[in-house]
């Protein structure tokens, strides 16, 4: 039983490069198109995604759940 197993890399490489240009499809018509949901989705992505978080917030919690 001699089998080669196959080079993934391009196969896994392809998929991603497929992703990234359907989230970058979907965001541009969302933003041209769906005027009100793309600043809702920006507003929430302002407010969650992109603050600050300080290390006590975290240690808090941590000691919260033990």
């Amino acid at each position: 039983m001699d089998e080669k197993k196959e080079n993934m890399f391009f196969k896994v490489a392809l998929a991603e490069s497929i992703l990234a240009v359907l989230i970058i499809i979907s965001v541009l018509i969302t933003r041209f198109f769906f005027k009100s949901s793309y600043k809702a989705v920006k507003n929430w992505y302002l407010n969650n995604m992109t603050a600050d978080i300080d290390i006590s917030e975290i240690v808090k919690g941590a000691e919260n759940e033990i």
